[in-house]
């Protein structure tokens, strides 16, 4: 008999996801199109970078700028790098 338990785990996923993100998107999307604020465009380079980068560049970037190594006076100036020279290339 086949087990149903991997099916359903995959569909509790996919709607708690897709919960989240409607509720998170929606929002911000209003507020993207409707105001112009400071942080528009900053806000606009981060929702399209998974459209513009590979998720490993993504996911390079997430595991520089979180290591511990970065945790201290020094690696906060290095991410802050990092994060600057991240969003120019998205830019």
């Amino acid at each position: 008999m086949i087990e149903l338990d991997p099916i359903w785990l995959t569909l509790k996923l996919a709607l708690n996801t897709t919960l989240i993100l409607f509720i998170v998107a929606v929002p911000l999307a209003y507020l993207l199109a409707v105001k112009k604020t400071v942080f528009s465009l900053l806000i606009e380079a981060i929702v399209s970078m998974p459209l513009v980068l590979p998720p490993t560049v993504i996911g390079f970037y997430l595991l520089l700028a979180f290591s511990p190594a970065n945790f201290s006076v020094i690696g906060w100036r290095r991410r802050l790098t990092y994060v600057s020279c991240f969003l120019i290339v998205v830019c």
